[in-house]
């Protein structure tokens, strides 16, 4: 016969001190007893105003009237909501509190009514100060209903403000203090029982009666009741409550992987909208899946879980996954229009908890024993090679006996541990178990689970962690030794059961190695794999980041045998200057197998140069120009010139360093040039990644041509036959030779080519003009002018007589 089951954290008997250790324990009770029944779920309350549980339950439950009571006339309750509650809850500063409300476990029978005011105070306390006496110093009186009557059925509830004064929520912690009074009239005859949260020790006092109503409120008390603030300024009207997916997906037995998103309708009419999910690198910024539905009709005050299927998880990564729908016309409060849970893609655990510390507790009523069981699919063939189970931290679990099981869809065990007992530093933590002979699964559905025996007195060994709404067949029991698989309802939890799956055959060794070849935009990836006598697909994967993001093919394309195998990959297309990390892959089918991250680093790529037209040509000064692009690698710059393509003579560019990845203008100046001359120059600059040459262009020198030739001096007159006659003219500006010309029958002696020469004449020299102009290799400059005049030489006339 199956056991009783109890959704406990810890058996609080006696003194609250003992209560006082236990974290978030759902399970106990104000009396001090433990309630030997599962509590419902509850419906949260529906309004198309604001509303949200600014403390919430966490399985806690108090007969005590920690929430207004329908079995005692006067009643007063004080209790703090901390700073980082409220912050939790997301209840907006800077607004009204405009409702109150509270979560009722167990019905009561009979209900009353009377006087029910409410008092709230803004505060900076971290834990309750205000003393164990009714005090109300500071407070807000936020309402005062005359004739309120108790609600008494099972679920939550909303009160709505009257007949008080603002209050405005101004950040920090709030008091929340309200008395109820029914001096005369009809009371309850069973008190109904509140749902609680016991986080915060001493958070409450309170007290009740009969007769009158209390002023001293009695012992501090951890119970305070779950409490819904509202604004009902704030109109909404959807809100997306859960993301129901695998918080650790390991591929490919998980995939493809369905999201399951709930979404509420708090409005009092149908609604249509659009939910889209979306999954994303950790950098957020790259998109793994997305997909859009329509939601039609959405009936007013319901909810209804949304299934969303094509995610195909293939790359290793912690991705974000959110869902989200835009505000509806009239709707102002969209916090709750978009929700995001995290889900890390492995390569080998199952998980439906992402992180797996401070949990609650579940057990079996003792003696009873059972299985705490979590399913799980297989997609395509896989061995389960063990479980994590996270142990919930109760003293009382040291000592006892649980075992890490498998079962089939059919519920039969078929994989098991030998019992563990547990010890104290196994306490909070999430333990790990490996099966001596795994199970193994192929395209079907199994369970991964926590086996707890009779023990020696009540404990509490499985790990829980909160999820309200539960999702659905999800989590269950079995006996202890298997069969009678039961789906878990009727709680708000899920169970720290974790599947650690592996593929069902020899597994392959791959290695990363060094990159080799690295230049600016292109390296060589190395690896090389062992395939284990499997046929193994290789290929590297490589990004800038971790989450890597580009698969490339390597060579050989498949690796057989049992010697290790080289691979490489020949990477083109880079960023110089840029760190990469990859690693080597090997598939097997659905399964690959990944060698160690490791990085390399780019060249900076060689300065991009270009020459430009040369400036300020002169006769014998240019200025030389270019461009140099340093490409973010520090570039040392220098020209090269010269008459011909081969250069010769280089120089220092101005300035001489370029750094960044802009262009930046070069130049340098060159003197000492010949006139007239063409000459070949090219811009030239070097970094860590290479030289680059420019462009070449030439320049041809200028030349300026002789002035006109001064006044030349010598002999105007002279004789025929005069020899070494000497004719000069001033230096001419800018002549490098002088070229002159002589009357007909004169010679040059000497002087050729200067301004100062000597002139024989002849015997039959004419009179004529000498000229001289300046001449440089540009041209010959105006030529001045001398006359001269060559007389004959002198005939004697004899006279007398002819004979004689």
């Amino acid at each position: 016969m199956r056991k009783h089951l109890l959704l406990f954290f810890a058996l609080l008997i006696g003194s609250f001190s003992m209560a006082q250790t236990v974290q978030q324990s759902v399970s106990l009770i104000d009396d001090g007893t433990p309630s030997g029944t599962l509590v419902s779920k509850w419906n949260i309350p529906e309004s198309d105003a604001m509303s949200m549980w600014t403390l919430p339950s966490i399985g806690s439950t108090s007969g005590n009237t920690r929430c207004p009571g329908n079995s005692f006339r006067y009643q007063r309750t004080e209790y703090l909501i901390t700073a980082a509650e409220m912050a939790t809850s997301g209840f907006p500063v800077g607004y009204e509190v405009n409702s109150i409300g509270f979560l009722i476990g167990t019905a009561g029978v009979g209900t009353q009514a009377g006087l029910f005011n409410v008092y709230l105070k803004n505060t900076a306390d971290a834990t309750y100060t205000l003393g164990t006496n009714w005090d109300i110093t500071g407070f807000t009186q936020a309402s005062s209903i005359a004739n309120w009557t108790v609600p008494i059925a099972a679920g939550g509830y909303e009160v709505p403000f009257s007949g008080g004064s603002s209050f405005v929520y101004t950040g920090g912690g709030v008091y929340v203090a309200w008395e109820f009074s029914n001096p005369s009239g009809a009371i309850g005859t069973t008190a109904l029982v509140a749902l609680c949260n016991t986080n915060l020790a001493g958070g409450l006092e309170g007290a009740r009666s009969n007769t009158a109503m209390p002023t001293a409120l009695g012992v501090s008390s951890a119970f305070r009741p779950a409490t819904l603030s509202g604004n009902n300024f704030y109109t909404d009207i959807i809100a997306l409550t859960n993301i129901y997916t695998l918080s650790r997906n390991p591929i490919p037995y998980g995939a493809p992987t369905p999201i399951n998103v709930r979404v509420s309708n708090v409005s009092a009419v149908p609604s249509t909208f659009d939910v889209t999910v979306t999954v994303k690198d950790p950098t957020n910024t790259i998109t793994r899946f997305t997909s859009t539905q329509t939601v039609t009709n959405l009936a007013a005050n319901t909810a209804s879980v949304i299934s969303f299927t094509g995610w195909n998880p293939s790359i290793q990564e912690d991705v974000n996954i959110t869902a989200a729908t835009s505000a509806l016309t009239g709707e102002n409060w969209v916090s709750n229009n978009t929700l995001t849970v995290p889900c890390s893609v492995n390569s080998s655990i199952y998980s439906y908890n992402y992180t797996t510390a401070g949990s609650n507790g579940f057990g079996f009523t003792y003696p009873g024993t059972g299985i705490f069981a979590s399913k799980f699919s297989m997609n395509g063939q896989g061995k389960v090679t063990g479980a994590n189970l996270v142990i919930y931290n109760f003293a009382a679990n040291v000592g006892n006996n649980i075992t890490a099981v498998v079962l089939n869809s059919a519920g039969v065990i078929v994989a098991q541990t030998a019992p563990y007992a547990i010890t104290a530093g196994d306490l909070g933590t999430n333990k790990n178990f490996s099966f001596p002979t795994p199970a193994v699964f192929t395209d079907e559905v199994y369970y991964v689970g926590l086996a707890q025996s009779a023990g020696t007195i009540q404990w509490y060994p499985m790990g829980t962690f909160n999820e309200n709404p539960q999702r659905a067949a999800i989590f269950y029991t079995a006996d202890y030794t298997g069969g009678n698989l039961t789906e878990l309802t009727g709680t708000s939890l899920k169970y720290g059961i974790e599947a650690q799956v592996a593929p069902n055959f020899n597994l392959p060794t791959i290695t990363t190695v060094a990159a080799s070849s690295i230049l600016d935009v292109s390296a060589t990836l190395n690896g090389s794999v062992m395939a284990n006598s499997n046929s193994v697909a290789t290929s590297f994967e490589y990004g800038t980041t971790t989450a890597y993001g580009t698969t490339v093919a390597a060579t050989p394309a498949t690796v057989t045998g049992s010697t290790a195998t080289s691979m490489l990959s020949n990477l083109t297309g880079l960023l110089p200057l840029t760190t990469y990390h990859y690693r080597a892959v090997g598939t097997i089918g659905l399964f690959k197998f990944y060698g160690a991250d490791l990085s390399f680093t780019t060249l900076a790529s060689p300065p991009t140069v270009i020459t430009l037209t040369a400036t300020a040509i002169g006769n014998t000064v240019a200025t030389l120009r270019g461009t140099v692009n340093a490409n973010s690698a520090s570039s040392t710059v220098t020209f090269e010139y010269g008459l011909t393509v081969a250069y010769g003579t280089t120089v220092n560019g101005t300035p001489a360093t370029v750094t960044g990845s802009t262009p930046v203008t070069v130049t340098a100046n060159i003197t000492g040039l010949s006139l007239n001359t063409t000459y070949h120059y090219r811009i030239k600059a070097a970094n860590s990644g290479g030289t680059s040459n420019g462009n070449d262009i030439t320049f041809t020198t200028g030349c300026n041509i002789p002035v006109t030739a001064g006044t030349i001096t010598g002999l105007t007159s002279l004789c025929q036959g005069s020899s070494a006659v000497a004719y000069s003219v001033p230096p001419v500006t800018n002549a490098t030779s002088y070229i002159w010309v002589l009357p007909t029958g004169a010679t040059l002696a000497t002087g050729s080519g200067t301004n100062s020469i000597t002139v024989n004449f002849s015997a039959s020299a004419l009179s004529g003009n000498i000229t001289v102009s300046g001449s440089n290799a540009c041209g010959d400059g105006t030529a001045s002018s001398l006359a001269v005049t060559v007389n004959p030489l002198p005939v004697p006339a004899i006279t007398g007589p002819a004979s004689v």
